[in-house]
Formats: C-alpha cells, sequence, structure tokens
C-alpha cells in the first residue's frame, strides 16, 4: 500500500518544479506563440451584406409563421439580447456584469436594429468583447501554471453556474479562473491514475482525457467494464505531464475562438432568437444543410448516435439501434460529448463544448473500422470518462421491430400459463421512397408488426405488451396505423397549426387486428409518435400503460424552410447560399384534448427511476412551449382497463415492495437522488479520489439499466441469455394479472383517483 500511495503522489512532488520552468521547457517558441495568441488584439470578422440580408429574414419567418405567433416587440429584444450572452458564456465566467450594461443601449431595439435597418453590428461588438475576455482568461490560468498549485486546499468550485449571477468584476473573475484551474488539474491527475489502477483492455491507457477548458468538470471517471469491439488492439501511449495537458487544451479553445467566421457570430446571434420561440427551432448556415440534415435524421454515419447541443453542450438524444454505439453499450441518452479524438491520434482530443454541431459530426464521422474516441460526461453523473468506438455501419436488422414469447401465470384456479408477446419496437421506422414507388419489401415498422402479431397468434394469445421504451418517434403515420391495430374506427392523434386549424389523424380501417389485453411499455426516452400511440391507447381505455414517471413531452412538429429561394428572387446574392430555418409548426393534441407538450404521457402503473433526477424530457429545455388542451373528441371503448387500473396498481405496488431487486434499485434511485443535490466540487486531492470512485460506480450502474433494456430487446437476434429486465419482468406480472382480470378469474379493486403529473412538471 505504501509503494501505491507514493506512485500515487509522485508526481505532485515534481509538480511545482515542473512548473517554475514550464517556459524554458516550452521553448522559446511557444512562448511567442502565445503572445500572438493572448497578446494581440482579436480580429473579428465584418458582418457581410448576405448575413444582414439572412438576419432579417429569419427575424421576418420565426416571428410571423412560428407556432407561437409572437413579434420580436421590446420583451423579446431584451429576452435575445440577454439569451445571446448566455450562448456565448453559459459557464457565466468571462463576461462581467459591467460587459453586460455597456451594450445596454441596444436591449430593447434589437428586433427594430435587424427588422427595419438589417443592422447585426452589435453581435459582432458584443463577440469581440467575449474574445477580450476570453483571452484574459487565458493570459491569467497559463501565468498560474507556473506557480505552485494547491491541490490539498478546502475550498470548492461551483459545478452550474447557468442560473448564477454575472461575475462583478476582474477580482471574482480571477478567484474562480484559479478555482476552475485547480479544478481542471485534479481532473488530469485523477485521469493518471485511473490509468495507473485500470485493467488492459481496448481503450488506449495513454489517451489524455480533456475537456472544455471552462467547464467545470469533476474527476475522471476509470475505463468503463463494457470493452469495445476486440478486433481493434489497444497501443500503449505515453501520457504527457498534468500541467502541459492543461495549457495546450486552454491554448487550442483560444485559438479556435480566435478563428471564427462571421457565419459562426451570425448563427449564434439567431439562435438566441429562434431559442426563445422553443428548443426545436433554429438557424442552420450552409455547412450544416451539407453535412447534416438535422431535422429528418439527425443519425450520424459511424457511431450510430443522435445528437442535440444543450448549454452549448453536444449530447446524445438518442442511441440508434443496431449501430456501433448500441453495440457498444456504453453511450446513452443524455450523455454529453466533451472531446472528440481519432484513433490515429489519440494525444491530441479536441474540445467540443460550444463547438458547432456541424463540426463535431464531421470529427466523429468517418470510414468504416476506423476508431473514434469520445470523452463523456455520463447523464446524471458528473465523471468525465473516455469511450472509445469502432465506426460501423447501422445494422437495419436491428432497428427493426422483435418478438419474444413469454409465459405470464395470471392468478385463478389450476394456474394456467399464458403466451404473451413482447413486441419491441425501437422507432417508428418507414421507407418513404419504397411506398411511393410501390416496391413489395419496403421498410415498415407496422408491416414488421403485423407480422410479428400473425406469427405470435399461430398459437393461442394470452396478452401482447408493445414495447416502446427508448422509442424517440418516427413516421406519424405509421404511428397511427399501429394504434390502429388495437381499436376499431376512431380518432387517434389531433393536430393544430400556428393558425389555429385543428385536423384529426384516425383510424380508418374497421376492425383491429389484436383485440385482447394489452399493455404498452414507456420511458422518459419515448417521445413524439410513441407518445401518440401511448395517449391514444389510453384514451380510448384500451391499453394499461406502464413506465416511469412520464414520457419525453415533445408534443411538437417542426419544418424547414429553406433560404436559398428567397437569395434567387435577389440579383444582389443571386447563386449564394443561404441556409436554412428550422421551426415550429404544429402540435399535438391527445383524443381527451390534453396535449402531449411538456407532461408527455403519465402511465397508469410507474416505476420509480433514475431517470426522474435527470435533466431529460421536455420540460427540462428552456423555452419549451407550455402543455395546452384543446377540445376532446368522443371514443367508443370496445374494451375498457379504467376499472381494473386500481387492482393492477396495487398488485404490482405489492411485489414491489417485496422484491429485493426493486428494493436494490429503490435505494439506488435514492442515493442518487442525494448526490445529485450537491452543487459543489472540493478541490482536494483526497476528497476527489473519493468521489470519483462514487462516480465510477454510478456510471456503471446507470449502463447496467440501459444495456438491460437493450439485452432484452434484442434476444431474439443473440444466443445468449438477456440481462435481467426488472421492468420487463414486472411488466409480465401485471399482464398475468391484467388475463386474470379479463378471465373474471380476479375480482377488481374500487378504482383509485387518476394519477397526477410527475413533480416539478406544470402546465403553464
Amino acid at each position: 500500500m505504501a509503494t501505491a500511495g507514493a506512485s500515487r503522489r509522485g508526481p505532485w512532488a515534481a509538480l511545482s518544479r515542473w512548473a517554475a520552468v514550464l517556459c524554458l521547457t516550452a521553448g522559446l517558441a511557444r512562448c511567442m506563440d502565445d503572445a500572438v495568441l493572448l497578446d494581440q488584439p482579436p480580429r473579428v470578422p465584418a458582418p457581410t451584406a448576405l448575413d444582414k440580408y439572412i438576419s432579417r429574414k429569419v427575424v421576418e419567418i420565426i416571428s410571423q409563421t412560428h407556432y407561437a405567433k409572437h413579434p420580436v416587440d421590446q420583451d423579446y429584444a431584451m429576452q435575445w439580447y440577454a439569451e445571446y450572452f448566455r450562448q456565448l458564456d453559459p459557464g457565466r465566467m468571462f463576461f462581467v456584469q459591467a460587459d453586460l450594461d455597456d451594450f445596454r443601449s441596444h436591449e430593447k431595439v434589437l428586433g427594430d436594429l435587424v427588422l427595419r435597418q438589417g443592422s447585426i453590428d452589435i453581435a459582432f461588438e458584443i463577440y469581440e468583447r467575449y474574445l477580450q475576455r476570453v483571452q484574459e482568461w487565458a493570459r491569467y490560468s497559463l501565468a498560474r501554471l507556473a506557480e505552485p498549485i494547491d491541490l490539498n486546499g478546502a475550498e470548492t468550485v461551483p459545478m452550474d453556474r447557468r442560473e448564477a449571477a454575472w461575475l462583478a468584476d476582474r477580482a471574482a473573475q480571477e478567484d474562480l479562473w484559479r478555482r476552475q484551474l485547480v479544478n481542471r488539474l485534479l481532473v488530469e491527475v485523477l485521469a493518471d491514475e485511473s490509468e495507473q489502477d485500470a485493467p488492459v483492455s481496448s481503450v488506449q491507457p495513454g489517451v489524455p482525457v480533456e475537456a472544455d477548458p471552462h467547464a467545470v468538470l469533476p474527476p475522471v471517471g476509470a475505463a468503463p467494464a463494457a470493452a469495445a469491439p476486440a478486433a481493434v488492439a489497444a497501443v500503449p501511449l505515453a501520457r504527457r505531464p498534468p500541467l502541459e495537458r492543461v495549457g495546450e487544451s486552454y491554448r487550442r479553445f483560444v485559438k479556435r475562438k480566435l478563428e471564427v467566421e462571421s457565419t459562426e457570430i451570425v448563427e449564434i446571434f439567431l439562435n438566441s432568437l429562434t431559442h426563445l420561440y422553443d428548443p426545436h427551432s433554429a438557424y442552420m448556415a450552409p455547412d450544416a444543410e451539407d453535412d447534416f440534415d438535422i431535422t429528418m435524421r439527425l443519425s450520424l454515419q459511424g457511431i450510430g448516435a443522435v445528437l442535440t447541443t444543450k448549454d452549448s453542450y453536444v449530447e446524445i438524444v438518442e442511441v440508434m439501434p443496431g449501430g456501433p454505439a448500441a453495440r457498444d453499450g456504453r453511450l446513452k441518452a443524455g450523455d454529453r460529448i466533451l472531446a472528440v479524438a481519432q484513433g490515429d491520434d489519440p494525444q491530441n482530443p479536441v474540445d467540443v463544448v460550444d463547438m458547432p454541431l456541424r463540426k463535431v459530426v464531421r470529427m466523429i464521422r468517418g470510414p468504416k473500422g476506423t476508431r473514434v474516441l469520445l470523452t463523456v460526461q455520463v447523464a446524471g453523473g458528473s465523471a468525465p470518462t473516455l469511450v472509445d468506438i469502432v465506426r460501423d455501419k447501422v445494422e437495419l436488422k436491428e432497428q427493426a421491430a422483435k418478438l419474444e414469447v413469454r409465459q405470464a401465470v395470471p392468478v385463478e384456479a389450476g394456474g394456467v400459463g399464458a403466451r404473451v408477446a413482447v413486441i419491441s419496437l425501437p422507432s417508428f421506422y418507414l421507407d418513404f421512397e419504397g411506398r411511393r414507388d410501390g416496391a413489395e419489401d419496403y421498410a415498415s415498422c407496422t408491416r414488421d408488426v403485423q407480422r410479428l402479431l400473425a406469427e405470435a397468434a399461430q398459437e393461442p394469445l394470452g396478452g401482447v405488451i408493445l414495447d416502446l421504451r427508448g422509442n424517440g418517434g418516427g413516421a406519424l403515420d405509421e404511428a397511427v396505423r399501429l394504434a390502429g391495430f388495437f381499436v376499431d374506427k376512431g380518432p387517434v392523434v389531433q393536430v393544430r397549426d400556428y393558425r389555429g386549424t385543428v385536423k384529426r389523424r384516425d383510424d380508418t380501417e374497421a376492425g383491429s387486428l389484436y383485440d385482447g389485453p394489452l399493455v404498452v411499455l414507456v420511458d422518459k426516452l419515448s417521445a413524439s409518435a410513441s407518445e401518440i400511440v401511448a395517449a391514444a391507447l389510453q384514451d380510448h381505455r384500451r391499453a394499461v400503460i406502464v413506465g416511469e414517471s412520464s414520457t419525453h413531452g415533445k408534443g411538437t412538429v417542426q419544418t424547414v424552410y429553406g433560404l436559398d429561394r428567397q437569395l434567387e428572387r435577389t440579383m444582389l446574392f443571386r447563386g449564394q447560399r443561404g441556409g436554412s430555418v428550422k421551426f415550429t409548426i404544429q402540435k399535438f393534441y391527445r383524443v381527451n384534448g390534453g396535449s402531449t407538450q411538456v407532461r408527455g404521457v403519465v402511465p397508469d402503473v410507474r416505476f420509480a427511476s433514475f431517470t426522474d433526477h435527470m435533466e431529460l424530457g421536455e420540460a427540462s429545455m428552456p423555452h419549451a412551449l407550455p402543455w395546452d388542451e384543446i377540445e376532446a373528441l368522443p371514443v367508443v371503448a370496445a374494451t375498457d382497463v379504467t376499472p381494473w387500473l386500481g387492482e393492477l396498481q396495487q398488485r404490482s405496488a405489492a411485489r414491489q415492495a417485496a422484491s429485493a431487486e426493486f428494493a436494490a434499485m429503490a435505494a439506488d434511485i435514492a442515493r442518487f437522488a442525494e448526490r445529485r443535490k450537491q452543487k459543489e466540487l472540493p478541490l482536494n486531492l483526497e476528497a476527489r479520489r473519493a468521489l470519483q470512485k462514487e462516480e465510477e460506480q454510478w456510471a456503471r450502474r446507470l449502463r447496467e439499466q440501459s444495456r438491460q433494456r437493450q439485452s432484452s430487446a434484442a434476444k431474439a437476434l443473440a444466443e445468449e441469455a438477456p440481462l435481467p429486465d426488472l421492468v420487463l419482468d414486472e411488466a409480465v406480472q401485471i399482464m398475468a394479472d391484467l388475463i386474470a382480470l379479463h378471465r373474471g378469474a380476479l375480482t377488481a379493486a374500487p378504482p383509485v383517483a387518476a394519477q397526477a403529473a410527475p413533480a416539478g412538471v406544470v402546465a403553464e
């Protein structure tokens, strides 16, 4: 133990000596480079005539045709002004309050400046001030690296400053910068220690785990237990000293910021406005259209993930079934990507916080068989970890609907088992071109589900569980048709546009494919089309909805308007490209009149989950459109499960209370919820070592929960037994009770009051 302890502290015995000669070891050339990088005034490009024209058009489109139909009046102009500063400096560490006050004369007139005068000069002036502050931060921090740094103090650093007040003055800036620098060094020291302690794996042990230098990052966890594909061998690499890595990371950050183009400033400025309307509306510069069709696909060739940006971070929205990331099992929705490195250059990860999404996409994409290394902050946790993934194509067979047959034993005389078909549907996929061209074998999730139902019904079938967990949505036509498999003719969803016109989408086919006991399984990642199906079957009182506290809550529809057509009508800009505007034009409403927006679908039988304590779902997104309701539609319920809900809830609650596995999970969730209340990170090496161990445990537990669901869904394609899935197992037990109630073998308890919406979800 003494030897191990000495090896852990050895590097820090020499830290001060190394820092004292930092400039000498870096060499005269580095010092000269720093002078150019940090001391010369930043050169911000001037806005072009095209930039001004595009800005005016985007403001016109978003204010006149967005679902909210809100003009850019003084109130919105003030919000736009504040949001621009927040977009530039989400951690509130560069700007001081005086910076906001210096430009205050423009605060209430931004809309008029852009719409009437075509002026966006203020956006470029504020950006120049931002670059000046970034240079000051880097000069101070790099100078501090040459001084002794105490890693055994009693100070702390805030984990999240998004809602903090702007810093008052330079003294407050330097105090925060100093503590963030200590935090960053702790991250790197612990990364070295984790490398020494971690078992040999396919993760390259010498890869530095670097993240955004102005983000507050807690300790780096050891390499995850789930290994990457074994075909890629580990290559030991020498790790540079922590001080050198931190200094290089700070320099790269400044260099990237100084290389800004006018289109990037315009994009940030305009998105500061579009995001006020709702989080799904955005201006996309021409490069975004070339590299990434955000509205239609959001899928990355290479790893098979759906990405978005949230609070300047690149966040995973969905891991695509059948893709490399899904097969690897370590990435999940809500994880944040902090840095990206290539397999052939692992020593130089690039920080991607604050980087435009299209640039991150370019870095993650790559030829099949090559490796990309991602520094990831696990959803719900705070410890960055390294995930290496070998790029590959998405296997379509793994995206398709799957069937698993289970046995449910209803509580009735003789305990006769019933066959239960569990149909897992990862997405509402549809080959639009194949359907249009009349192809016989075009991909369609409803065609696949119909085939699986017929296959399952070849023998007597007691019940069907439709597993929509992790299903982020897809084709609306497929959702309407799927709901119609289980109900007779009738309404499925209502859609209202920005003019207030309401249209209904009905199942028009008489009869149903299956009219027996039905359970629909959902979670916080069930979104959009999944919510439409679950809500329709709940409103028709046809199915028992089982799952987490609520679904995702995305009840809006976006469209994309290309600006190139506008430019073609203007002689001055003909032949140039203008990008496009994505904006919300419609909202979904349930059969009962309530929107699926924000609230999502609240299950009839609910389970506690780690996601209850994570920032997941529409309700966690700034400026999300509010929940509202319209007139309900009448339905005729051939089967009404409502009288049985009380009995099903009580029996499920009793089983969970008696289950050691559920008790252990509940205890883990409670500890996780308590851990999430922590707002400060200790700047003490021993305290951070202890915190790191705890974070590693949470990361493994969260990944295990994610893999359980993926394993159950993939059982039909795998020979090995799936990992235990407590939620699916309990859903089968709920189905057994439902079958018994259908058969009259159980007497239903008195109906219970409708369950309330989850805490924190409020209709606005």
